[in-house]
């Protein structure tokens, strides 16, 4: 197997993993505190929960990206639009799917506003992992 087909597969592999880390951190039911966390702390856990999941799933487009183009020391490899928007709006389903999931976790609940601190992530996180120096 050569070398750029494993890079494809090891950001398949890391986003994946993330995946399942924000899904176990989102179903563990969170207790009563006597102390009220600090406003928006919530959501700045939930920027650090999506922006690394953005970031590594862009990465894996990427690299499919850059597997398929021809060697030819060309231009920069390009990712069309339609397919970052494919991923983001996949990105999007999961977060919504996950904010809805912590409705029946005790403890948790279904907020709008953590969706949408999710989607700031995704939304900067994407273009992030897509970025690239030359």
């Amino acid at each position: 197997m050569s070398e750029p087909r494993r890079s494809s597969r090891h950001w398949l592999l890391a986003s994946l993993g993330w995946a399942v880390v924000i899904l176990a951190a989102t179903s563990i039911p969170n207790p009563e505190s006597p102390l009220p966390p600090p406003p928006g702390a919530d959501k700045v856990a939930h920027v650090l929960m999506y922006l690394p999941l953005a970031f590594l799933a862009s990465r894996w487009r990427g690299a499919i990206a850059r597997e398929a183009a021809p060697r030819t020391g060309g231009p920069a490899i390009v990712v069309p639009l339609q397919e970052i928007v494919v991923l983001g709006a996949g990105l999007l389903l999961f977060a919504a799917v996950d904010e809805l999931h912590q409705h029946f976790i005790p403890g948790r609940s279904c907020d709008l506003l953590d969706w949408v601190a999710d989607a700031s992530a995704i939304l900067l996180g994407v273009p992030a992992g897509l970025w690239k120096r030359r």
